[in-house]
């Protein structure tokens, strides 16, 4: 139920601008609750960074850094990245981008 809500919030914007982040951002931290995984905090990261500033977002994902089950996922290091731009961080996020140094 929760993730249909999610999706009809998506589908009633025209465009990301248009799109009710508040509402988006608590029916994952309601998610959160429900059925916890990093899955849903990164993705309520990115809507809590939409909603209420990108530095409120990468505090969420600063906390999933050392989380395993997301060890060689794109998703954090790509939600992380875009979150370090937008705070204006560019040299981190330039590095979160290129990945580890081989």
């Amino acid at each position: 139920m929760l993730q249909a809500m999610i999706a009809a919030c998506h589908a009633r914007a025209v465009a990301a601008a248009d799109t009710d982040w508040i509402a988006i951002a608590a029916y994952y931290q309601a998610l959160a609750l429900a059925a916890p995984s990093p899955i849903v905090e990164v993705n309520r990261a990115v809507a809590v960074g939409m909603a209420f500033g990108p530095a409120q977002g990468l505090a969420i994902v600063e906390t999933l850094r050392d989380e395993p089950r997301l060890k060689g996922s794109h998703l954090l290091p790509t939600v992380r990245g875009d979150l370090l731009e937008k705070v204006g961080r560019m040299a981190e996020a330039r590095a979160e981008s290129s990945g580890p140094p081989n």
